[in-house]
Protein backbone atom coordinates (compact mmCIF):
# COMPACT_ATOMS: atom_id res chain seq x y z
CA UNK A 1 0.00 0.00 0.00
CA UNK A 2 1.19 3.52 -0.73
CA UNK A 3 0.83 6.49 1.59
CA UNK A 4 -0.96 9.30 -0.20
CA UNK A 5 -2.48 12.71 0.47
CA UNK A 6 -5.84 13.72 -0.97
CA UNK A 7 -6.14 17.35 -1.98
CA UNK A 8 -9.49 19.10 -2.41
CA UNK A 9 -9.09 22.42 -4.25
CA UNK A 10 -11.98 24.64 -3.19
CA UNK A 11 -11.12 27.79 -5.15
CA UNK A 12 -8.26 29.35 -7.10
CA UNK A 13 -6.66 32.60 -5.97
CA UNK A 14 -6.93 35.61 -8.27
CA UNK A 15 -4.77 35.51 -11.41
CA UNK A 16 -3.22 32.17 -10.39
CA UNK A 17 -5.10 29.83 -12.69
CA UNK A 18 -2.29 29.45 -15.26
CA UNK A 19 0.37 28.79 -12.63
CA UNK A 20 -1.90 26.30 -10.90
CA UNK A 21 -2.54 24.48 -14.19
CA UNK A 22 1.22 24.25 -14.79
CA UNK A 23 1.70 22.85 -11.29
CA UNK A 24 -1.06 20.27 -11.72
CA UNK A 25 0.38 19.19 -15.08
CA UNK A 26 3.75 18.66 -13.41
CA UNK A 27 2.04 16.39 -10.89
CA UNK A 28 0.37 14.36 -13.64
CA UNK A 29 -3.13 15.53 -12.73
CA UNK A 30 -5.90 15.52 -15.35
CA UNK A 31 -6.34 19.16 -16.39
CA UNK A 32 -9.60 18.43 -18.22
CA UNK A 33 -11.14 17.07 -14.99
CA UNK A 34 -9.83 20.13 -13.12
CA UNK A 35 -11.56 22.56 -15.50
CA UNK A 36 -14.70 20.41 -15.55
CA UNK A 37 -14.98 20.71 -11.76
CA UNK A 38 -14.16 24.41 -11.75
CA UNK A 39 -16.71 25.20 -14.46
CA UNK A 40 -19.56 23.58 -12.51
CA UNK A 41 -18.46 25.15 -9.23
CA UNK A 42 -17.41 21.91 -7.53
CA UNK A 43 -14.21 21.24 -5.56
CA UNK A 44 -11.54 19.40 -7.53
CA UNK A 45 -10.15 16.34 -5.77
CA UNK A 46 -6.92 14.55 -6.62
CA UNK A 47 -4.23 12.53 -4.87
CA UNK A 48 -0.45 12.64 -4.68
CA UNK A 49 2.29 10.80 -2.85
CA UNK A 50 3.17 12.23 0.56
CA UNK A 51 6.72 13.08 -0.53
CA UNK A 52 5.45 14.98 -3.56
CA UNK A 53 2.98 16.83 -1.35
CA UNK A 54 5.79 18.04 0.90
CA UNK A 55 7.58 19.50 -2.13
CA UNK A 56 4.50 21.18 -3.61
CA UNK A 57 2.70 22.30 -0.47
CA UNK A 58 4.08 25.85 -0.52
CA UNK A 59 3.16 26.23 -4.20
CA UNK A 60 -0.41 25.11 -3.55
CA UNK A 61 -0.64 27.50 -0.59
CA UNK A 62 0.24 30.40 -2.87
CA UNK A 63 -2.07 29.49 -5.75
CA UNK A 64 -5.32 28.15 -4.27
CA UNK A 65 -7.47 27.42 -1.25
CA UNK A 66 -7.62 23.72 -0.49
CA UNK A 67 -8.18 21.07 2.14
CA UNK A 68 -5.98 18.06 2.75
CA UNK A 69 -6.64 14.56 4.03
CA UNK A 70 -3.40 12.88 4.96
CA UNK A 71 -2.45 9.24 5.36
CA UNK A 72 -4.66 7.69 2.70
CA UNK A 73 -3.71 4.07 2.08
CA UNK A 74 -4.51 2.87 -1.42
CA UNK A 75 -5.06 -0.84 -1.88
CA UNK A 76 -2.51 -2.36 -4.24
CA UNK A 77 -3.67 -3.94 -7.53
CA UNK A 78 -2.77 -7.37 -6.14
CA UNK A 79 -4.80 -6.76 -3.00
CA UNK A 80 -7.77 -5.55 -5.01
CA UNK A 81 -7.50 -8.60 -7.30
CA UNK A 82 -7.68 -10.96 -4.32
CA UNK A 83 -10.70 -9.10 -2.91
CA UNK A 84 -12.43 -8.96 -6.30
CA UNK A 85 -11.98 -12.70 -6.86
CA UNK A 86 -13.44 -13.45 -3.42
CA UNK A 87 -16.35 -11.14 -4.27
CA UNK A 88 -16.84 -12.98 -7.56
CA UNK A 89 -17.09 -16.41 -6.01
CA UNK A 90 -19.23 -15.16 -3.12
CA UNK A 91 -21.75 -13.39 -5.37
CA UNK A 92 -21.69 -16.30 -7.84
CA UNK A 93 -22.47 -18.81 -5.06
CA UNK A 94 -25.20 -16.60 -3.60
CA UNK A 95 -26.94 -16.09 -6.95
CA UNK A 96 -26.77 -19.85 -7.59
CA UNK A 97 -28.27 -20.48 -4.15
CA UNK A 98 -31.15 -18.08 -4.83
CA UNK A 99 -31.86 -19.80 -8.14
CA UNK A 100 -31.90 -23.29 -6.61
CA UNK A 101 -33.91 -22.22 -3.55
CA UNK A 102 -36.65 -20.84 -5.79
CA UNK A 103 -36.48 -23.91 -8.06
CA UNK A 104 -36.27 -21.61 -11.05
CA UNK A 105 -34.89 -24.33 -13.30
CA UNK A 106 -38.00 -26.45 -12.75
CA UNK A 107 -40.28 -23.47 -13.24
CA UNK A 108 -38.48 -22.37 -16.41
CA UNK A 109 -38.56 -25.93 -17.80
CA UNK A 110 -42.35 -25.82 -17.54
CA UNK A 111 -42.46 -22.77 -19.79
CA UNK A 112 -39.58 -23.41 -22.19
CA UNK A 113 -38.95 -26.64 -24.07
CA UNK A 114 -35.48 -25.58 -25.16
CA UNK A 115 -32.58 -25.99 -22.74
CA UNK A 116 -30.98 -22.93 -24.29
CA UNK A 117 -33.97 -20.79 -23.29
CA UNK A 118 -33.97 -22.30 -19.79
CA UNK A 119 -30.27 -21.52 -19.39
CA UNK A 120 -30.76 -17.99 -20.73
CA UNK A 121 -33.60 -17.31 -18.29
CA UNK A 122 -31.60 -18.64 -15.32
CA UNK A 123 -28.46 -16.75 -16.30
CA UNK A 124 -30.33 -13.45 -16.63
CA UNK A 125 -31.92 -13.98 -13.22
CA UNK A 126 -28.55 -14.76 -11.60
CA UNK A 127 -26.95 -11.76 -13.27
CA UNK A 128 -29.78 -9.56 -12.00
CA UNK A 129 -29.27 -10.83 -8.44
CA UNK A 130 -25.53 -10.17 -8.73
CA UNK A 131 -26.20 -6.64 -9.99
CA UNK A 132 -28.54 -5.93 -7.07
CA UNK A 133 -25.94 -7.14 -4.56
CA UNK A 134 -23.11 -5.11 -6.02
CA UNK A 135 -25.21 -1.98 -6.63
CA UNK A 136 -26.60 -2.04 -3.09
CA UNK A 137 -23.16 -2.28 -1.49
CA UNK A 138 -21.40 0.16 -3.84
CA UNK A 139 -24.04 2.90 -3.84
CA UNK A 140 -24.88 2.77 -0.12
CA UNK A 141 -21.67 1.54 1.56
CA UNK A 142 -19.07 2.43 -1.11
CA UNK A 143 -17.66 -1.07 -1.07
CA UNK A 144 -18.38 -4.67 -2.09
CA UNK A 145 -19.61 -7.58 0.08
CA UNK A 146 -16.08 -8.89 0.71
CA UNK A 147 -14.63 -5.37 0.69
CA UNK A 148 -16.93 -4.54 3.59
CA UNK A 149 -15.32 -7.30 5.66
CA UNK A 150 -11.82 -5.98 4.96
CA UNK A 151 -12.83 -2.31 5.43
CA UNK A 152 -12.07 -1.32 1.85
CA UNK A 153 -13.67 1.84 0.48
CA UNK A 154 -14.41 2.09 -3.23
CA UNK A 155 -15.49 5.42 -4.65
CA UNK A 156 -15.95 6.72 -8.15
CA UNK A 157 -17.99 9.45 -9.83
CA UNK A 158 -19.63 6.90 -12.10
CA UNK A 159 -20.47 3.57 -10.46
CA UNK A 160 -21.75 2.11 -13.75
CA UNK A 161 -18.21 1.39 -14.92
CA UNK A 162 -17.33 -0.44 -11.71
CA UNK A 163 -20.56 -2.46 -11.66
CA UNK A 164 -20.11 -3.50 -15.29
CA UNK A 165 -16.52 -4.51 -14.58
CA UNK A 166 -17.47 -6.65 -11.56
CA UNK A 167 -20.14 -8.48 -13.58
CA UNK A 168 -17.65 -9.56 -16.28
CA UNK A 169 -16.27 -12.65 -14.48
CA UNK A 170 -19.76 -13.79 -13.50
CA UNK A 171 -20.95 -13.58 -17.10
CA UNK A 172 -17.80 -15.44 -18.10
CA UNK A 173 -18.37 -18.25 -15.60
CA UNK A 174 -21.94 -18.76 -16.76
CA UNK A 175 -20.89 -18.74 -20.42
CA UNK A 176 -18.32 -21.44 -19.68
CA UNK A 177 -21.10 -23.69 -18.35
CA UNK A 178 -23.54 -22.76 -21.12
CA UNK A 179 -25.12 -25.25 -23.54
CA UNK A 180 -23.73 -23.30 -26.47
CA UNK A 181 -20.73 -24.30 -28.53
CA UNK A 182 -17.03 -23.94 -27.87
CA UNK A 183 -16.91 -20.29 -28.97
CA UNK A 184 -19.15 -19.17 -26.10
CA UNK A 185 -17.02 -21.11 -23.60
CA UNK A 186 -13.89 -19.54 -25.04
CA UNK A 187 -15.47 -16.10 -24.81
CA UNK A 188 -16.37 -16.83 -21.19
CA UNK A 189 -12.74 -17.66 -20.44
CA UNK A 190 -11.71 -14.44 -22.15
CA UNK A 191 -14.07 -12.37 -19.98
CA UNK A 192 -12.73 -13.96 -16.81
CA UNK A 193 -9.11 -13.50 -17.91
CA UNK A 194 -9.81 -9.89 -18.94
CA UNK A 195 -11.27 -9.22 -15.49
CA UNK A 196 -8.23 -10.64 -13.69
CA UNK A 197 -5.85 -8.81 -16.01
CA UNK A 198 -7.74 -5.55 -15.50
CA UNK A 199 -7.54 -5.92 -11.72
CA UNK A 200 -3.81 -6.67 -11.76
CA UNK A 201 -3.01 -3.81 -14.14
CA UNK A 202 -4.99 -1.30 -12.06
CA UNK A 203 -7.02 -0.14 -15.06
CA UNK A 204 -9.88 1.07 -12.84
CA UNK A 205 -7.66 3.38 -10.81
CA UNK A 206 -5.44 4.59 -13.66
CA UNK A 207 -7.96 5.02 -16.47
CA UNK A 208 -11.33 5.48 -14.73
CA UNK A 209 -10.03 7.37 -11.66
CA UNK A 210 -11.50 4.83 -9.25
CA UNK A 211 -10.29 5.16 -5.66
CA UNK A 212 -9.72 1.92 -3.74
CA UNK A 213 -8.59 2.61 -0.18
CA UNK A 214 -8.52 1.25 3.33
CA UNK A 215 -11.46 2.83 5.16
Amino acid sequence: MSDKVRIKIISVKEESIEKLVDALESLGVSISEFFRSINVGKPFVFEMEREAYKKWKNVLDELCYYQEEVHIESVSPLGFTATALLDTFFVFSLSEWFSKSLNLEGIASGFFASQVLVWSFLSLFKLFIALLLYAGFVQNLETTPVGYLFKIKISNKDTKVFLSFMLLPLAGMWLISSPFGGFSKLFGLFLFAFFVGGCLSGVLTSHYRLRIERA
